[in-house]
């Protein structure tokens, strides 16, 4: 069976500023950390410290 793949022809990309870039990427980052402690990937303890080091915060012993 020969497998197929996909490459996207992006003829143009969006021009972001750099304060919606910076949006973006925490918006992604916590739906990320979103989806895997709902479906019970990470610990709710787990989110919160990834959460505190995305926020800026350094956790202890982390």
């Amino acid at each position: 069976m020969e497998t197929q793949g996909f490459a996207p022809d992006f003829t143009e990309t969006p021009v972001l500023k750099p304060a919606q870039r910076e949006a973006f990427t925490s918006h992604f980052q916590r739906s990320i950390l979103l989806s895997l402690l709902s479906h019970a990937m990470l610990t709710q303890e787990q989110y919160d410290a990834c959460l505190g080091r995305l926020s800026g915060g350094v956790e202890d012993g982390v």
